[in-house]
């Protein structure tokens, strides 16, 4: 939710916009569970004029459930083939329960960390998506191979989904594509115990690949597509043409595409998807840094990708409504860096980076295992003591079945200047103050704290609130977490 000035939040039951449960349903349509919150703004300029805006309070286990991992478990000189252990553990400890590995052939007799990572994740109830990995392996191939690999990974009990060759547009496979969509939906629904398997459209590097498929939603359960933001933050707006650099930022390239923020990009994988959901397969905030201190159009140092992605995946959810979005990736990929090598949460030792961290903190918090649940909307008020000058503050509660809530509360600010095009070392980290901001509460809670983090180091500092008085909390870039306990 986005609001401006100085905020004065009410909630309201009964209206339609608030994702109370989220899933990718067997129809391929998102489900949503619906609880409406009215914003009124109070602008700073003009302290009588007010307007209203939805804003949005969601099902924390839904929250949770919507977010994957990607995974390369046959990346030999990685973190994934060297410290194998180790990463499965980090997926394991930080509650996802959805990966996209892919389907490696044959897995009888290659890839022993790869069989050894989806025994073990597979009984922690992990899922993955089984997709074609290589782009040389044929309709034909997959259609012979499919029962096969299916049955032997364990089945459903580990594959959720599956979808056709990565970037076809970039890896010579596109003219291919809508013949490869149709082998691909109709051997996997036409095997029978892997009919309930999801099947996803295709995912493009450019935009105007999607126009090209054309609607092929008769032949996929969910859309696909990968919702890159390169070094711009999560909120990004509007649309971003290859030859500007966008509100400071990045020059995007030709293989990148004319879309740019979430909204944009959805708008054309919509047309080989029609009106079904759209999973996010791929999304990544990369931390490389070459050998000279420059820093490429993807780039940025780990504070800052430990700042957007809490705020990515909180936004993608309960904002644009993207059911489910998979982090690229859990692991960096070496220790060298072509462009995308260091995009993971954990680094090239297996060692947690400060996004890791943040991410573990949010989701221990509002972990809520369970049935699908609405929660009731949260009653709250919030008022900056400080003059935001038009800057929207975002708020997403999430709601547990035990009455618990806790509070999502951020500035959707850049904290990074990155400079046009690849390459330059005029790209550099940006001071934002922080804003003061009162919360008051309409709803009587037993016990209250407030938990801020550390984008550096990724440590998390939490006190505890005194509930008779009015909440003082400092709303930075870096999300600041309320915790409502009944």
């Amino acid at each position: 939710m986005r609001a401006f000035g100085l905020l004065s939040i009410a909630f309201t039951a009964g209206c339609a916009g608030v994702h109370g449960d989220a899933r990718i349903s067997t129809t391929g349509a998102m489900q949503m569970d619906a609880a409406s919150v009215r914003v009124t703004t109070l602008a700073t300029s003009q302290p009588a004029t007010t307007t209203g805006v939805v804003a949005k309070t969601v099902s924390a286990s839904a929250f949770v459930d919507s977010i994957g991992l990607n995974t390369h478990f046959n990346y030999g000189g990685t973190a994934y083939v060297d410290a194998e252990p180790a990463v499965v553990n980090a997926i394991v400890n930080l509650h996802v329960k959805h990966v996209r590995e892919g389907m490696l052939y044959p897995f009888e007799t290659q890839f022993p960390t790869y069989r050894d990572a989806v025994a073990k994740l597979s009984a922690a109830g992990v899922r993955d998506i089984g997709g074609v990995q290589a782009s040389d392996l044929t309709a034909a191939d997959f259609k012979a191979r499919w029962a096969t690999w299916f049955d032997s990974v364990g089945g459903s009990a580990w594959v959720e989904a599956s979808e056709p060759p990565n970037e076809c547009d970039l890896n010579g496979c596109l003219a291919n594509s809508p013949a490869y969509q149709k082998t691909l939906y109709e051997t996997i629904k036409g095997y029978a115990p892997s009919s309930s398997v999801r099947v996803f459209g295709p995912a493009f590097a450019n935009a105007s690949s999607y126009a090209g498929m054309g609607d092929r939603s008769r032949i996929l359960d969910d859309g696909n597509a990968h919702l890159y933001l390169l070094s711009q933050p999560p909120e990004t707006t509007g649309l971003c043409r290859v030859s500007d650099a966008c509100a400071g930022g990045a020059n995007l390239g030709s293989t990148i595409g004319n879309t740019y923020s979430l909204e944009h990009q959805l708008v054309a994988a919509r047309v080989v998807s029609a009106n079904k959901a759209i999973v996010n397969t791929e999304a990544g905030y990369c931390t490389t840094v070459a050998a000279d201190g420059n820093t490429r159009y993807n780039d940025m140092p780990r504070s800052v990708q430990a700042a957007y992605w809490p705020r990515y995946l909180l936004h993608a959810f309960a904002d644009v409504g993207i059911p489910r979005s998979y982090v690229y990736d859990i692991a960096d990929d070496g220790l060298s860096p072509p462009t995308f090598d260091q995009c993971g949460l954990i680094d090239a030792h297996a060692k947690p980076k400060p996004s890791y961290r943040i991410l573990k903190k949010l989701l221990d918090t509002v972990e809520d295992p369970g049935p699908r649940y609405r929660p009731a909307p949260l009653a709250f008020t919030v008022v900056a003591n400080t003059n935001v000058d038009g800057i929207p503050i975002e708020a997403v509660a999430l709601g547990s079945r035990n009455g618990n809530y806790t509070l999502a509360l951020w500035n959707p600010v850049s904290v990074w200047y990155q400079q046009s095009g690849n390459g330059g070392n005029a790209s550099h980290p940006l001071a934002v103050a922080p804003i003061s901001a009162n919360v008051s509460l309409g709803t009587s809670f037993a016990s209250a704290s407030m938990t801020t983090f550390d984008p550096a180091t990724g440590a998390a500092i939490t006190t505890p609130l005194n509930l008779k008085a009015q909440i003082t909390v400092s709303i930075k870039p870096t999300i600041t977490l309320v915790t409502l306990r009944k």
